[in-house]
Protein backbone atom coordinates (compact mmCIF):
# COMPACT_ATOMS: atom_id res chain seq x y z
CA UNK A 1 0.00 0.00 0.00
CA UNK A 2 1.52 3.30 -1.08
CA UNK A 3 -0.65 6.02 0.47
CA UNK A 4 0.69 9.51 1.03
CA UNK A 5 -0.40 10.81 4.43
CA UNK A 6 0.13 14.32 5.72
CA UNK A 7 1.42 14.67 9.28
CA UNK A 8 1.14 17.93 11.18
CA UNK A 9 2.55 18.43 14.68
CA UNK A 10 1.42 21.54 16.55
CA UNK A 11 2.54 22.72 19.97
CA UNK A 12 0.13 25.08 21.70
CA UNK A 13 -0.96 26.40 25.09
CA UNK A 14 -4.20 24.93 26.39
CA UNK A 15 -5.35 28.11 28.10
CA UNK A 16 -8.60 26.72 29.48
CA UNK A 17 -6.51 24.39 31.69
CA UNK A 18 -4.49 27.22 33.24
CA UNK A 19 -3.69 26.79 36.93
CA UNK A 20 -4.52 29.40 39.55
CA UNK A 21 -0.94 30.68 39.51
CA UNK A 22 -1.22 31.45 35.77
CA UNK A 23 0.81 28.54 34.45
CA UNK A 24 -0.61 27.08 31.23
CA UNK A 25 0.11 23.52 30.02
CA UNK A 26 1.77 22.95 26.65
CA UNK A 27 -0.04 20.40 24.49
CA UNK A 28 0.81 18.63 21.24
CA UNK A 29 -1.78 18.16 18.52
CA UNK A 30 -1.03 15.37 16.04
CA UNK A 31 -3.04 15.72 12.84
CA UNK A 32 -2.98 13.19 10.02
CA UNK A 33 -5.23 13.95 7.07
CA UNK A 34 -7.76 15.83 9.21
CA UNK A 35 -7.85 13.38 12.15
CA UNK A 36 -6.49 14.73 15.44
CA UNK A 37 -5.15 13.52 18.78
CA UNK A 38 -3.81 15.58 21.69
CA UNK A 39 -0.96 14.84 24.09
CA UNK A 40 0.15 16.84 27.10
CA UNK A 41 3.88 17.55 27.24
CA UNK A 42 3.76 17.77 31.01
CA UNK A 43 5.30 21.25 30.81
CA UNK A 44 3.70 24.51 31.91
CA UNK A 45 4.64 28.12 31.15
CA UNK A 46 3.26 31.59 31.64
CA UNK A 47 1.41 33.00 28.64
CA UNK A 48 3.89 35.89 28.37
CA UNK A 49 6.80 33.44 27.96
CA UNK A 50 5.25 31.56 24.99
CA UNK A 51 6.26 32.55 21.44
CA UNK A 52 3.24 31.70 19.32
CA UNK A 53 5.17 32.13 16.06
CA UNK A 54 7.97 29.64 16.78
CA UNK A 55 5.87 27.51 19.19
CA UNK A 56 8.65 27.64 21.79
CA UNK A 57 9.32 29.36 25.11
CA UNK A 58 10.90 32.83 24.77
CA UNK A 59 12.87 33.21 27.97
CA UNK A 60 16.52 32.30 28.32
CA UNK A 61 15.91 30.82 31.76
CA UNK A 62 17.52 27.37 32.14
CA UNK A 63 14.14 25.73 32.79
CA UNK A 64 12.75 27.26 29.59
CA UNK A 65 15.69 25.95 27.57
CA UNK A 66 14.88 22.46 28.87
CA UNK A 67 11.23 22.89 27.82
CA UNK A 68 12.33 23.95 24.32
CA UNK A 69 14.61 20.92 24.15
CA UNK A 70 11.70 18.69 25.18
CA UNK A 71 9.50 20.26 22.47
CA UNK A 72 12.18 19.64 19.85
CA UNK A 73 12.69 16.04 21.00
CA UNK A 74 8.94 15.38 21.05
CA UNK A 75 8.61 16.66 17.45
CA UNK A 76 11.42 14.35 16.31
CA UNK A 77 10.06 11.34 18.24
CA UNK A 78 6.50 11.79 16.94
CA UNK A 79 7.76 12.10 13.38
CA UNK A 80 9.81 8.91 13.83
CA UNK A 81 6.85 7.05 15.33
CA UNK A 82 4.66 8.25 12.45
CA UNK A 83 7.07 6.72 9.94
CA UNK A 84 7.37 3.46 11.90
CA UNK A 85 3.57 3.11 12.23
CA UNK A 86 3.18 3.79 8.49
CA UNK A 87 5.72 1.13 7.59
CA UNK A 88 4.46 -1.40 10.15
CA UNK A 89 0.70 -0.94 9.56
CA UNK A 90 0.62 0.50 6.04
CA UNK A 91 -1.45 3.44 7.27
CA UNK A 92 -0.87 5.73 10.25
CA UNK A 93 -3.63 7.22 12.37
CA UNK A 94 -3.15 9.91 15.01
CA UNK A 95 -4.24 7.44 17.70
CA UNK A 96 -1.72 4.79 16.56
CA UNK A 97 1.09 7.38 16.49
CA UNK A 98 0.07 8.69 19.93
CA UNK A 99 -0.01 5.15 21.34
CA UNK A 100 3.39 4.33 19.84
CA UNK A 101 4.84 7.58 21.21
CA UNK A 102 3.44 7.10 24.73
CA UNK A 103 4.03 3.36 25.12
CA UNK A 104 6.99 2.66 27.40
CA UNK A 105 9.35 0.01 26.16
CA UNK A 106 11.01 -2.47 28.50
CA UNK A 107 14.39 -4.07 27.78
CA UNK A 108 13.25 -7.26 26.03
CA UNK A 109 10.65 -5.35 24.04
CA UNK A 110 13.28 -2.81 23.06
CA UNK A 111 15.63 -5.52 21.75
CA UNK A 112 12.77 -7.16 19.88
CA UNK A 113 11.62 -3.84 18.44
CA UNK A 114 15.18 -2.90 17.39
CA UNK A 115 15.55 -6.23 15.62
CA UNK A 116 12.18 -5.81 13.92
CA UNK A 117 13.02 -2.22 12.92
CA UNK A 118 16.42 -3.30 11.58
CA UNK A 119 14.83 -6.05 9.49
CA UNK A 120 12.19 -3.63 8.26
CA UNK A 121 14.89 -1.07 7.45
CA UNK A 122 16.83 -3.70 5.47
CA UNK A 123 13.64 -4.58 3.61
CA UNK A 124 12.96 -0.93 2.78
CA UNK A 125 16.57 -0.35 1.70
CA UNK A 126 16.35 -3.38 -0.57
CA UNK A 127 13.12 -2.08 -2.09
CA UNK A 128 14.70 1.32 -2.71
CA UNK A 129 17.61 -0.25 -4.57
CA UNK A 130 15.22 -2.09 -6.86
CA UNK A 131 13.35 1.06 -7.82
Amino acid sequence: MNVRENLSILFYLKRRKASKDGMIPIYIRITIDGLEEEISTGCKVFDADWDNESKTVRSTHVQHKLINKKISQARTDIDRHFTLVQVRDGLATPRAVKTAYLTPINGSELRSQRKENFELSEEIDGACILI
